[in-house]
């Protein structure tokens, strides 16, 4: 997806959501904030990816779907995508572009993951009980669950 494009969706989102439209599906995910728990973050990355089937995904951080566009906190984007990166298996995590957006005094910016070398797994952290160790999340409608052999 060219920046241009990337551009022009994320503002026809920020308009549909001024006109009190629904916005997340299975394509977009809005975030207020930078999520601050990595595991959760890549958890939630990887189920939205694998659930997405190949099809390119977007985060848009600075963007509350209640209150609208509160804009994104500076966040060295290297440092906390390595840090949820770090979560998945063998390291592969989803591709990732991102694009800064200025929008009315404020900044959202634009994560967009390419899904095409699905699945995704996620390492379980150490802490947690039981022999698990990986995961293949899924994403159905809002939530996050384990995927189903039927969703792979």
């Amino acid at each position: 997806m060219k920046k241009q494009e990337i551009e022009f969706k994320v503002l026809n989102i920020i308009d549909r959501l001024e006109k009190g439209q629904p916005i997340e599906d299975n394509e977009i995910e809005l975030k207020s904030e930078w999520p601050r728990d990595h595991f959760k973050a890549a958890r939630r990355i990887a189920a939205h990816a694998n659930s997405a089937r190949g099809e390119t995904i977007i985060w848009i951080i600075g963007i509350d779907e209640k209150k609208g566009v509160v804009g994104a906190n500076f966040e060295e984007l290297s440092n906390w995508y390595a840090k949820v990166r770090s979560r998945f298996d063998q390291m592969l995590a989803p591709n990732l572009v991102s694009l800064a957006i200025p929008y009315n005094g404020k900044t959202v910016v634009a994560l967009v993951f390419e899904t095409d070398r699905s699945p995704f797994v996620i390492r379980i952290p150490n802490s947690s009980p039981g022999p698990v160790t990986h995961e293949v999340p899924w994403r159905e409608a809002n939530s996050t669950r384990s995927a189903r052999r039927s969703d792979l």
